[in-house]
């Protein structure tokens, strides 16, 4: 127990007695003066120093202990409650904890600690050091800063004093006392959380873009190559953007200054898909099959579904396919050397597979050419593409992060294609006119 009371007054002793599992020195009168017989316990006085240890198990670590004083009956109580000590590993705190002047009751008080000590035997300590407390009593009671599951805010929002970056969750838990009389803390963290990364986004250089409807480019305010759908090609220009009816660049717009290139136009002209190339091309149909590898250089009519990957054309190779009735399937990359040339006309959709990465060549479908899939690595597509439909891009970044610095799928115009095109793709211009003899 706590040694005995020094703040006793004249003509009253210490004694020492042990109260509902607690040690208390208590302050008496004497009755055989000091050295006679020990003193009896008596009624709460100036001076008392009260004492309670709580094991481990009664207050688990990282909680909180609350000491609730109360007074009885309702006699003011003339002084303060003083802490001269809490925890056995901590500097004794002097703390005021209630005060009464006469107007004032002091009727409740609460201070509370955190217990950090880990295993082991916690004490706390305090004195009633007052003028008139015998209406005084002690109640030692414990109450648990009690906190909820964390909740998500938004993403990059200014979270509690801290700033969280465009790809982190500001998240926040509320906590309240276990006793039911309210808060008693607000915490805040910032994570990284998918949710907050960027849309997919594709960008495109050197070429134009349109869409016959609807154009949209969640565009990533962090690009590492600019905020932009379309970016200067080798001429140092970048392609007019334009829409038939809306855009969305997200954070990103058109192109950079003193460009901005963006057009409201729909497009009024002529349909140059299988049909118009159809009629170009005279060349027998052949049952050539495509997943068996890449054929000999040529100009192909084939029918039904057809499938490539990994091909790999040469300077002086010269590929053209009409494709019949079909959907072609690109599950390979597909590279041309320079003075090489490819292209694939389909009447039905082109679809371009997750695990390719590199694509060049012309493909004209008369349905949708479309991205699909998951690849931590960029489609990078060089030449010409061309949807009479659409062009739904899905592809994604298996890090959805990435999304916040680089576009998943980037499209660059290659104009030497139809420098090397084969002549059978192009329509002579004739001008009749009558001549007099």
């Amino acid at each position: 127990c706590f040694p005995q009371n020094p703040w006793c007054p004249g003509g009253k002793c210490s004694v020492i007695e042990c109260i509902n599992h607690s040690c208390i020195s208590d302050c008496v009168p004497c009755e055989d003066g000091p050295g006679g017989p020990t003193p009896t316990p008596s009624k709460p006085c100036n001076g008392i120093t009260y004492m309670l240890n709580y094991p481990v198990d009664t207050v688990p670590e990282n909680t909180t202990v609350t000491v609730n004083i109360s007074r009885v009956g309702a006699t003011p109580c003339f002084g303060n409650w003083n802490w001269v000590g809490l925890k056995l590993d901590g500097a004794p705190q002097g703390i005021g904890l209630c005060y009464a002047d006469g107007v004032t009751n002091c009727a409740q008080g609460y201070h509370s600690y955190i217990n950090s000590d880990g295993p082991g035997l916690h004490t706390l300590m305090f004195t009633v050091n007052s003028h008139s407390c015998e209406c005084n009593s002690i109640d030692f009671t414990t109450r648990s800063c009690v906190c909820g599951a964390w909740q998500d805010v938004d993403c990059g929002d200014a979270c509690g004093g801290l700033n969280c970056a465009d790809t982190e969750m500001c998240q926040v838990q509320y906590c309240s006392w276990s006793d039911g009389s309210g808060a008693c803390d607000t915490n805040y963290q910032c994570i990284s959380d998918p949710i907050c990364a960027a849309a997919a986004w594709y960008q495109t250089g050197g070429g134009d873009v349109h869409a016959q409807t609807s154009l949209y480019d969640p565009i990533s305010a962090d690009a590492s190559t600019g905020p932009y759908c379309s970016l200067p090609g080798d001429g140092g220009y970048p392609g007019v953007v334009s829409y038939g009816t809306s855009y969305d660049f997200g954070d990103g717009s058109a192109s950079e200054d003193p460009f901005g290139w963006l057009a409201n136009s729909s497009y009024q002209g002529d349909v140059y898909g299988y049909d118009y190339f159809d009629g170009l091309i005279d060349v027998e149909p052949s049952t050539l099959d495509l997943s068996a590898g890449q054929p000999a250089e040529g100009i192909y009519k084939i029918s039904g579904n057809q499938s490539i990957s990994n091909w790999s054309i040469g300077s002086t190779q010269s590929y053209v396919f009409l494709i019949d009735n079909g959907k072609l399937t690109i599950n390979g990359n597909v590279d041309i050397a320079v003075g090489g040339f490819l292209a694939f006309i389909v009447d039905g959709d082109i679809e371009i597979a997750e695990g390719v990465i590199t694509l060049e060549g012309i493909y004209i479908a008369d349905g949708e050419i479309e991205t699909s899939g998951q690849n931590n690595t960029q489609l990078s597509a060089e030449g010409m593409f061309v949807s009479w439909e659409k062009i739904p891009l899905n592809r994604t970044f298996v890090n959805e992060s990435l999304n916040n610095t680089f576009p998943v799928e980037t499209f660059t115009f290659s104009p030497d294609l139809w420098i090397n095109a084969p002549k059978e793709l192009f329509k002579s211009s004739y001008t009749w006119q009558e001549l007099a003899p």
